[in-house]
């Protein structure tokens, strides 16, 4: 089990993530940023609060030109309405989409979430499903949608997680 050192937000079993974070608050608006660096490899994060709407920024930047960084999303909502690419709803429950952004959206708690980007990136969406034995024998049930975000790691763009 991993442990945080009390004080210092480093992560006891990772290699050399100390998770500097920084706190700023501002009438309805509130921001907090990750940032950790390894082998190469930086990444800062920002989550801003404001209002109704929740921001997630990626940076990320990375020694290797010739590499490729995957971003994964596990989003659980709870209608089962496909994912659009690039406004464009996806014709089956899964597959390979070239886009710059990502809506899904939940009807039952009339919610979008958006992950977007200002260059275009290789996407894959796929289903989380469950097998679950019942009286009838075995069902399968819809639990949420797996995106990943696939991109060269040169010139990485940023990625915005909004939730309206």
């Amino acid at each position: 089990m991993q442990k945080y050192e009390r004080g210092s937000n480093r992560v006891s079993a990772s290699r050399s993530a100390d998770l500097a974070f920084s706190p700023t608050a501002r009438k309805g608006l509130f921001i907090l940023g990750f940032q950790a660096a390894m082998d190469g490899f930086e990444i800062t994060k920002t989550y801003a609060y404001h209002d109704s709407e929740i921001v997630l920024t990626h940076n990320i930047q990375a020694a290797d030109p010739g590499g490729w960084v995957v971003l994964e999303w596990n989003l659980m909502i709870l209608s089962a309405e496909w994912p659009a690419v690039n406004a464009r709803t996806i014709e089956k429950d899964r597959g390979i989409f070239r886009g710059m952004r990502v809506d899904l959206k939940d009807s039952y708690k009339d919610l979008l979430i958006t992950l977007e980007s200002e260059m275009p990136w290789d996407i894959v969406i796929v289903p989380i499903e469950c097998a679950s034995q019942c009286e009838s024998g075995f069902e399968k049930t819809f639990q949420g949608w797996t995106v990943y975000l696939a991109h060269p790691a040169a010139d990485l763009p940023e990625i915005k997680f909004r939730v309206r």
